[in-house]
């Protein structure tokens, strides 16, 4: 598949099922997005997908249903553009501490130095709630 530059993981019944690919194809994937599935939420896919996937440029998943990535241990010098789409869960209701708590843990991580050209993040879904709220 040399000419694989763009990926979506809808949903996935478990998360060694794409070993192979990130193995072999992770360095040509621009970009990546991930489906409304709490697996997401139980298992760090983004993490791995950072280390594996290092000429990624954008990547965009549903932020209250994946986990906190675990900080990098190095730079990751291709992405630029994050879209996350913050439609809530049973766990997040849109607005609550635990939301706002959650959304600040990953800006924390993409906030780090490791993501030298990171530029944009883009909010998609039912925003205006979020948007209009100070803590925004």
């Amino acid at each position: 598949m040399p000419s694989l530059r763009n990926l979506v993981i809808d949903i996935f019944s478990t998360p060694r099922l794409l070993d192979a690919l990130w193995d072999d194809y992770g360095g040509q994937i621009k970009t990546v997005e991930l489906g409304r599935d709490l697996k997401f939420y139980v298992m760090d896919v983004v993490s791995y997908i950072l280390v594996c996937c290092n000429t990624l440029e954008e990547l965009g998943y549903f932020v209250m249903f994946t986990a906190v990535p675990q900080p990098l241990q190095r730079v990751h010098s291709a992405l630029h553009t994050l879209r996350w789409h913050a439609a809530p869960n049973g766990f997040f209701p849109t607005g609550e501490s635990e939301f706002w708590a959650h959304l600040a843990e990953h800006v924390a991580v993409f906030s780090s130095p490791f993501f030298p050209v990171l530029r944009r993040i883009v909010l998609h879904g039912e925003g205006n709630q979020v948007l209009a709220d100070e803590r925004f």
